[in-house]
């Protein structure tokens, strides 16, 4: 199997949870917007032709993206609130700010940072998880702190961060596939997975 096979059976097993996320206009995922059209774009052109080995890589790094995303809003969704879509949505803003954690976490592991540079990060990332355990939003305070936590690791390594959702946004540009529309988006998509 491949990974475009991968992804059409990713979408089809998922088809009930991504449409209650489309439907809902869920903010969970207005993160993915871009990363979900790119994917979805060069999916549709494997169909057609064989991919460049920039777009292969593209579509790839896309779809590792949106699937460890999605797993994560799936997990809290089932654990932390019992498959009550109405009650995780009301979190979403602190949902949000625990996959920017994550994502900022992953990319300075990638960077092999030492476990006691990253201690805060990690601490941060189980405080927020404890708020989402009590099924409430972090304080207003918790959005500001991440970044006084992270830039200061990232600037004491010299690395720079790029988010994956600017990263797709301008490729989304670049194809000319990208609509201002966050929503249509994912029902073009949703509609897609309908008709397989």
């Amino acid at each position: 199997m491949d990974i475009f096979t991968d992804y059409a059976k990713w979408k089809a097993e998922n088809r009930d949870f991504i449409h209650t996320l489309i439907f809902n206009k869920s903010q969970t995922i207005s993160r993915f917007t871009s990363v979900i059209a790119v994917v979805d774009f060069f999916y549709q052109q494997s169909l057609k032709r064989k991919l460049s080995d920039d777009e292969q890589l593209f579509f790839e790094t896309g779809f590792d993206y949106i699937y460890d995303g999605f797993y994560m809003i799936q997990t809290i969704l089932d654990y932390q609130f019992q498959k009550d879509d109405r009650k995780m949505e009301s979190c979403a803003k602190t949902i949000n700010l625990l996959l920017y954690a994550t994502d900022f976490l992953s990319e300075l592991e990638n960077h092999q940072i030492a476990k006691t540079d990253l201690q805060p990060l990690l601490d941060f990332i189980e405080n927020v998880n404890h708020f989402l355990d009590q099924r409430q939003n972090v304080p207003d305070v918790y959005f500001p702190l991440l970044n006084d936590i992270v830039n200061p690791i990232f600037e004491r390594n010299q690395i720079e961060f790029q988010s994956m959702e600017s990263i797709f946004y301008e490729i989304a540009l670049e194809y000319g596939i990208y609509h201002e529309d966050d929503e249509q988006v994912m029902r073009n998509i949703f509609q897609k997975i309908e008709t397989k």
